[in-house]
């Protein structure tokens, strides 16, 4: 059977809310080939996921592309309307226990006719490792037809290991197929039908791994020069107090904005021009 650090069924509604959990090391090691998630929503409605540090999700690894039994940090596989915001995922380690495949992403929709999603302020970071022939590992996947006009997806960092098996975005369970490398490859996706989707994610061109305290401390260090430093938007309708993971306010410090992510920090911003971001030259 997959395993979660936290799973949520049944008839869940509006104001179920998965707030401010560390999860780590949720690893499945059956030979059988089963999944392992930090945050599963199999169901309900409107099911708020924020302010969560997720780290260490680890399996044996299925063999064949799946979007069951395979590692991810949040997976939506039911329901609509769910709300995720404010979230630290990464995905790190050597993920090859048995395995002739390996996949994974720090966030995952298994299905179509999850819908009417809000996906902000989130680090999706992923820097498995692997010494499995075939692999591929994403920050974000969803399945081939989905409609991203009923979505929101903005000040999201999708920060991948920059090499020939980390990837942005995937659509679908074709191995090799619908791999998009880096953001600006992911917004030819996600603004179809939704040109706003992902205007002010991070990073434009080019991927790195994102700055963490470590692997499993996923607090910034002060100081640091990042993207995530006040690039999150307020959510006014977010309904629950403007504090981070351990209560800190948002923005903190001499932040103009709220700081991507579980935690605040006193970083340093990479600012882009306004001209740039009027202009939508996104690789600035």
């Amino acid at each position: 059977i997959s395993v979660a650090g936290v799973d949520v069924a049944g008839s869940a509604t509006n104001g179920f809310q998965i707030l401010r959990n560390t999860i780590s090391d949720i690893h499945q090691f059956n030979a059988g080939g089963y999944g392992a998630y930090g945050i599963n929503v199999a169901a309900g409605t409107g099911v708020v996921v924020a302010n969560n540090a997720i780290s260490g999700m680890l399996t044996v690894n299925y063999n064949s592309v799946s979007t069951t039994f395979q590692a991810f940090g949040i997976r939506l596989a039911g329901g609509t309307g769910h709300m995720v915001y404010y979230n630290s995922v990464n995905l790190y380690g050597d993920n090859t226990i048995n395995a002739v495949k390996a996949y994974s992403s720090a966030f995952v929709v298994t299905s179509a006719t999850v819908t009417g999603l809000d996906i902000r302020n989130n680090v999706f970071a992923n820097s498995h490792t692997t010494t499995a022939p075939a692999a591929e590992f994403f920050a974000v996947w969803f399945p081939a037809t989905y409609n991203f006009a009923n979505a929101i997806l903005d000040n999201n960092a999708y920060m991948v290991t920059n090499d020939a098996l980390h990837y942005v975005g995937k659509l679908g369970t074709t191995s090799g197929a619908n791999n998009h490398v880096d953001l600006n490859a992911w917004r030819l996706i996600s603004q179809v039908g939704n040109p706003t989707n992902d205007v002010l994610s991070f990073p434009g061109s080019g991927n790195s791994n994102a700055p963490f305290t470590s692997n499993s401390d996923l607090t910034i260090p002060a100081a640091t020069s990042t993207v995530l430093e006040s690039g999150a938007v307020a959510i006014a309708s977010l309904g629950l107090p403007n504090v981070d993971r351990i209560n800190v306010s948002r923005p903190a410090g001499s932040g103009t904005g709220p700081d991507i992510g579980a935690y605040e920090f006193e970083g340093s911003s990479r600012v882009r021009s306004l001209s740039c971001t009027r202009s939508k030259l996104h690789s600035c």
